[in-house]
């Protein structure tokens, strides 16, 4: 496969990606490292999303990433009704099938259940016939929740799709026995950019500084406050263990609050006994700089595809003990890059916890075989590169 971009007098084909949103999350932030990287080689990537709200919108755009937004909000007051927003779908179907008809993509790559589902539709209004890609970043929980997308996906669009991609191992086979041939699966970890991560590199502010300098012990846990991110799981483990713990401890969280999921939280850590130890600090622009801080990053969540925030922490050269769910193993091999419990289950978690705390000559090997192997599965140029090679395949059928 050719994995170069033609030059010249010749146009490349654009390259279309369709999600629901610009939010940040792992998903987006996946774009926003690989998609400028690749119109930088050449590829003419552009952006369809359903919204025009996201924080991540001005970044994109001063990535010279070209968005295509609809004009318009969600309906709200007595336009908010089941009628308004029936309407509002329709209104945003039209906006991917007009996208579509004008782009005229060679791929068409939707990324998440919803868009791979409205996407499809909008192909066939807009009788697209390029190359379609679908990434799915999670495993198929949702499907319990959301059956009708669940037999859309297994008994139509797997059918059709022209590949589909998973940043994980388990990701690909639950594909697989949903009915994607493995001649049509591609697994493409996640990219981060490991100097980022560096001492070097980063500059600490001045509270986070103090924050440490005032604890013996600074545990880390990166992840929105959804009931799914087990931060319920870690604080009833801290209250097993907290006797045990060095008398200057903290636990610092930092990620967006859900659904006022943090009152929840915190009256947990008053219950607990806990006031004093565990910070929420909100979503932070220094994630680099407190895992830099990090003695120990703790990541107990019921379910996942591939943890980017795993993956910081590896970079950061911080051990790691998480939840063995998802592609989280492809991250973290049990005993020599982190340590693996199960998930929901406090015991557990407090153990691994008192282990790491109390030999910190393993917890130093851990993270110094965490951060060697992340480096070398999850680096930025690697993610570029696998993306290339696919669209390639497509986008080097060039048209003056």
């Amino acid at each position: 496969m050719n994995t170069h971009m033609n030059t010249g007098l010749m146009k490349p084909k654009p390259i279309l990606i369709f999600l629901g949103i610009l939010e940040k999350g792992g998903t987006e932030m996946g774009l926003l490292r690989n998609m400028p990287l690749l119109r930088q080689q050449g590829f003419d990537v552009q952006i369809c999303a359903l919204s025009n709200t996201g924080s991540l919108i001005p970044h994109f755009r001063e990535a010279g990433v070209p968005l295509h937004l609809p004009a318009r909000n969600a309906p709200g007051g007595i336009w908010g009704g089941c009628i308004g927003r029936f309407l509002y779908k329709g209104y945003q179907l039209w906006h991917v099938v007009r996208t579509l008809r004008r782009v005229r993509p060679a791929v068409f790559h939707c990324f998440l259940p919803h868009a791979y589902v409205i996407g499809a539709l909008a192909m066939v209004l807009s009788l697209y016939r390029g190359a379609w890609l679908y990434s799915r970043p999670s495993l198929n929980d949702y499907q319990e929740t959301r059956p009708i997308i669940g037999f859309i996906e297994r008994r139509i669009l797997h059918r059709f799709v022209t590949l589909a991609i998973g940043n994980s191992g388990k990701i690909l086979q639950q594909l697989q026995d949903e009915g994607v041939p493995q001649s049509r699966l591609l697994l493409l970890h996640n990219g981060l950019d490991a100097t980022r991560y560096e001492a070097g590199h980063i500059t600490i502010p001045e509270e986070l500084h103090q924050l440490k300098q005032r604890h013996d012990l600074m545990m880390t846990v990166v992840a929105n406050l959804h009931p799914y991110k087990g931060h319920d799981d870690l604080l009833a483990a801290l209250s097993l263990i907290k006797k045990d713990l060095p008398e200057k401890w903290c636990v610092v969280c930092a990620g967006r609050d859900e659904k006022d999921q943090q009152k929840a939280l915190l009256d947990k850590v008053k219950d607990y006994g806990l006031g004093g130890h565990v910070h929420f600090m909100g979503p932070s622009e220094h994630v680099p700089a407190l895992l830099q801080l990090s003695d120990l990053h703790i990541h107990p969540s019921h379910q996942e595809g591939l943890p980017n925030s795993v993956i910081e922490a590896t970079l950061s050269g911080c051990p790691v003990i998480a939840t063995d769910v998802g592609g989280t193993a492809d991250i973290i091999r049990h005993g020599e890059t982190g340590l693996l419990v199960p998930p929901r289950d406090p015991q557990g978690l407090a153990a691994a916890i008192q282990v790491l705390v109390a030999d910190t000559a393993l917890a130093r090997r851990l993270g110094n075989a965490g951060l060697a192997h992340s480096k070398a599965q999850f680096a930025l140029t690697k993610s570029v590169a696998a993306y290339t090679k696919v669209y390639s395949a497509w986008v080097n059928q060039s048209v003056k």
